[in-house]
């Protein structure tokens, strides 16, 4: 018997878009056309996403990722899996498609006995919108109060605010010297948050544009 697909909130955008559907990891996600320019966009929702919670939260997650950050908003990334740190008891663990179960596992396996720490994937309850390019900042300050500035805001920074009016994590995820900014909220206003997006980027030239699998 196949393996069950699991499917993009975004997938509907594909019925007013040119877009294709695409197999990422056992997700049908969305597959854009390539694009190169200031302002790009990805649908990112099949990428991994557990939150861990609890006042010792850092201490598990420092056995596993020994770069585990304990500054409310700071982030680490091996290459790999990226841990941040949004309160002092709730983390954000993200990592590439198709390793939510594994990494799962190995947070659950590494839980201590009598602790109160919870382990959350969340993986198919979020959408995720990755922004890159040079007008990201120009873009999101239209729809976000938050201060993008580079000493406010740097690379592997992660805040909790409103996008649009609706709850968002933003996460600052350069890609070499381009900046990038993920967006991560509910799985039910995806749709909206995109065509957000699109509609108050577009003077800028934003433009959806094909899915990886990279973190």
């Amino acid at each position: 018997m196949n393996a069950p697909v699991k499917i993009s909130p975004l997938l509907a955008v594909a019925s007013t878009q040119p877009a294709a559907l695409h197999n990422q990891a056992g997700w049908s996600v969305l597959e854009l056309p390539a694009q190169t320019g200031a302002l790009r966009m990805h649908d990112h929702s099949a990428r991994a996403k557990l939150i861990v919670e609890g006042a010792r939260a850092a201490q598990l997650l420092a056995t596993i990722w020994t770069g585990t950050p304990n500054a409310v908003n700071a982030g680490w990334s091996d290459g790999q899996v990226a841990v941040y740190c949004l309160r002092p008891d709730r983390y954000l663990v993200h990592g590439a498609a198709g390793t939510d179960d594994a990494l799962e596992a190995r947070v659950v396996s590494a839980l201590p006995a009598g602790q109160l720490l919870t382990v959350t994937n969340i993986t198919h309850g979020r959408t995720e919108i990755q922004l890159v390019g040079a007008q990201c900042v120009a873009l999101l300050s239209r729809l976000c109060a938050l201060n993008f500035a580079a000493r406010e805001f740097p690379n592997l920074c992660a805040k909790q605010t409103s996008v649009a009016k609706i709850s968002q994590v933003v996460v600052r995820c350069d890609e070499e010297v381009q900046p990038a900014y993920t967006l991560i909220g509910a799985r039910s206003l995806g749709q909206y948050l995109w065509a957000a997006l699109l509609a108050a980027g577009a003077e800028f030239g934003a433009f959806p544009a094909a899915s990886t699998n990279e973190h």
